[in-house]
């Protein structure tokens, strides 16, 4: 099920004029498999292979010029998306480090807050 709506949105996208590896990254910046993303760019591949796509380019907003290009033959150009992961560990780890240390800043004010408030009496 999965597979067919990756390939419905690769369809859908290329068929406005976005290129197959932008569609592909799209889906994998949305969370979906890699595995199922690559499975249906080759899918479209072959369901497109030996057929020119029609490709929009937009001169004025009045005038548009409709052109043929070839697509990629199949098993070919299957884009790999292995490093473009996003670090969102890295990310998370730093959060609870930062909340970790307002918490041991606010522990440390309200145990010494006898002595704060004296310091800043005595400075006065």
């Amino acid at each position: 099920m999965v597979k067919e709506d990756i390939l419905g949105g690769i369809i859908n996208a290329v068929s406005r004029g976005s290129s197959l590896k932008d569609a592909m990254q799209s889906f994998y910046n949305a969370g979906y498999p890699k595995e199922e993303i690559e499975e249906a760019a080759r899918q479209f591949q072959i369901i497109n292979s030996g057929k020119p796509t029609q490709q929009i380019q937009k001169t004025t907003p009045q005038q548009t010029q409709t052109q043929q290009t070839p697509t990629p033959q199949p098993q070919q150009n299957i884009i790999s998306l292995e490093n473009k992961k996003p670090d969102k560990v890295g990310w998370l780890i730093f959060f609870i480090v930062l909340l970790v240390i307002i918490i041991g800043i606010g522990v440390a004010l309200f145990i010494f807050k006898d002595k704060i408030i004296s310091i800043i009496n005595n400075s006065a």
